[in-house]
């Protein structure tokens, strides 16, 4: 693949989903701009539509750095497979190119770790939402919806800084 301009790179990456096709990766920049597109409505369908700035906003950051991740591995000269969002794809295993074979166990065990992340998550999104409607018009509901609303965003920066300082190290 030829080496990618990092000033295009920055001003695709800004969308996302449209980093990712400029890189080439059609199929995963689709499924990025489709999900970006599909947050606000479906957390507003499903009564929660307060959430969706924050998750728009988490997403946005993780496709924009992922972007810039899979754009320096590109003008290394490393091949990047198309797939998945949230990772490599499991058609046909995880290709590690540094031993140069197949390690479809490696593969199960992130399919699986990722499956539970989504049911984790699915299931927060469904008690966020009946909360949301059991507690609606009480003044304990728009007591919880506005510190959500004010400290979600700044708590969600520091533990994900921490995470970042943690791995690091």
């Amino acid at each position: 693949m030829e080496k990618k301009n990092d000033l295009i790179t920055f001003i695709c990456a800004l969308i996302p989903g449209v980093g990712y096709m400029y890189l080439g990766l059609m199929e995963r920049g689709i499924e990025a701009l489709a999900i970006f597109l599909l947050i606000e409505p479906v957390f507003r369908f499903v009564g929660i539509g307060f959430f969706a700035d924050i998750v728009k906003i988490l997403f946005w950051i993780y496709t924009f750095s992922d972007t810039y991740k899979i754009a320096h591995k590109i003008n290394r000269g490393e091949y990047v497979e198309d797939g998945f969002v949230f990772g490599k794809g499991f058609k046909n295993g995880s290709f590690n190119m540094n031993k140069g074979d197949y390690n479809t166990e490696s593969t199960a065990a992130v399919r699986k770790n990722k499956f539970n992340i989504l049911g984790w998550v699915l299931i927060a999104v469904g008690i966020i939402a009946i909360l949301n409607k059991a507690f609606e018009g009480t003044d304990i509901y728009y007591l919880i919806k506005s510190y959500i609303s004010a400290y979600f965003l700044p708590v969600a920066l520091i533990v994900v800084g921490l995470y970042v300082l943690i791995k690091k190290n």
